[in-house]
């Protein structure tokens, strides 16, 4: 039961990421095709600016990975880009990443860096990382807990020595 209510909470948490993005996947929605190039268009311009190193393109670029959503569904591509946003000190970003941890998808399950990733964006004020913390907490042992704390403070050292600021 445990197992089921994470999945249900951290997929509610992408999911309320992927409204805040502006992405409304609806099932079986005949989209046509000038919606269809329209998307395309878009694709390709977040695809251009995420390359150039826009966090927020990288980060709605993942999104788009994630559901689908004028792309191929793609959790490593997903990730990928998250993955990108994340380590420039999106929150988002970081609670996204933290979540294909915390469900093993497009990287194995690892409850050490979902949490860690969920520190991250905890401390920067994201609510669903706050609440995915928690989840995730009960799972873990102490060691586990305090390896996760110790990476994301690696991180934090890491990106304050390179002058990068928080998103």
């Amino acid at each position: 039961m445990k197992s089921i209510t994470t999945k249900v909470l951290i997929a509610v948490a992408l999911g309320a990421y992927a409204l805040s993005s502006g992405s409304s996947k609806v099932e079986g929605q005949n989209t046509g095709s000038k919606q269809e190039a329209s998307q395309q268009e878009t694709v390709s311009k977040l695809r251009k600016a995420a390359e150039q190193g826009d966090a927020e393109a990288q980060y709605n670029l993942g999104v788009r990975y994630a559901n689908g959503e004028g792309v191929p569904e793609d959790y490593k591509e997903a990730v990928k880009w998250f993955r990108k946003a994340a380590e420039q000190g999106t929150a988002k970003a970081q609670c996204n990443l933290g979540i294909r941890y915390a469900n093993g998808e497009g990287v194995p399950k690892n409850y050490v860096e979902a949490y860690k990733w969920f520190l991250l964006a905890a401390a920067q004020g994201d609510s669903s990382a706050k609440e995915n913390k928690k989840i995730i907490r009960k799972r873990m042992s102490s060691k586990q807990i305090a390896e996760a704390q110790r990476r994301a403070s690696a991180f934090r050292v890491r990106k304050a020595s390179a002058g990068l600021g928080s998103k």
